[in-house]
């Protein structure tokens, strides 16, 4: 009961508005943070995510990309700076229409105890069985949900223990498909799967992707380079930003660098970000 009477520190304001979304542009401006009153993670960053394009956010582990991303739905609010939509500081929208138009996919997938019906509609409580028979398609899930005991009446057990990492994967993608949000933040996971698996869920990822406003923590070299924008972060800043063509050119560029040890390996399409980053 303590949890549950639990006042968000995320309120909305007493003049909270509904976020009116156009081509949905994501906006930072001069955006700082810290959890508590730890040091600060997000140091002045600012960058813009043009609507229907992916921007790709790049950088060594505790760069504050994972951070960008809980901002950006109101996880947490920024100590300063703004973070806009379409023109509209999102401190002053309610968080249900800031939602609303929101879809995520984390690294680890979240399923909880029921069908696998219930899991996919999870996203948008009103879909139709054949609104989520389509997504699951999409996500390249309906022939293996299809070969499961009951079909998509499957129970899948509390954070889907009867699944492979991959079939959790994209089950949590055909989730964000049914919710058919403009904006979709996205933590690809693909690192943990196997070679087959991975391909699969690339597969919806791309899907997914398709004709909305991406914010992608990429952790394969080719979203980076199929990105519109690519974000290179270190020490919570922003260090450079442009496309593949244009930063791969910069002599002494962080990205530069990432891309002259990705030129020189094996397989570099699933070459992880990481392996040259450290996270």
């Amino acid at each position: 009961y303590e949890i549950l009477d639990t006042v968000p520190h995320q309120r909305d304001r007493p003049d909270a508005t509904g976020l009116k979304l156009g081509e949905a542009t994501v906006e930072l401006r001069d955006v700082r943070f810290a959890y508590g009153n730890g040091e600060e993670i997000l140091k002045g960053v600012s960058f813009r995510a043009e609507g229907g394009k992916t921007t790709a956010l790049v950088g060594p582990s505790g760069a504050g990309k994972s951070t960008i991303i809980s901002l950006i739905p109101r996880f947490y609010d920024p100590a300063s700076g703004q973070i806009l939509i379409d023109g509209q500081d999102i401190a002053g929208v309610t968080k249900q229409s800031l939602r609303n138009g929101i879809a995520y996919v984390s690294q680890q997938p979240y399923l909880f105890e029921g069908s696998i019906r219930d899991n996919i509609r999870y996203g948008r409580p009103d879909a139709t069985d054949a609104e989520i028979e389509e997504a699951a398609r999409l996500a390249y899930a309906h022939d293996f949900i299809l070969a499961q005991p009951e079909g998509y009446d499957t129970p899948v057990g509390e954070h889907g223990v009867t699944l492979s990492g991959g079939q959790r994967q994209r089950l949590s993608i055909a989730r964000a498909l049914v919710r058919n949000a403009p904006i979709l933040l996205l933590d690809e996971a693909t690192s943990a799967l196997d070679t087959e698996s991975e391909a699969a869920v690339q597969k919806a990822l791309e899907q997914a992707m398709s004709g909305r406003t991406v914010i992608v923590i990429a952790h394969r070299l080719s979203t980076v380079v199929n990105a519109d924008k690519i974000v290179v972060m270190k020490d919570g800043k922003v260090v450079e930003e442009g496309p593949h063509e244009e930063l791969a050119r910069r002599p002494d560029g962080l990205y530069a660098r990432l891309h002259n040890l990705h030129d020189g390996a094996p397989n570099p399409p699933h070459r992880h970000i990481r392996e040259v980053f450290g996270g």
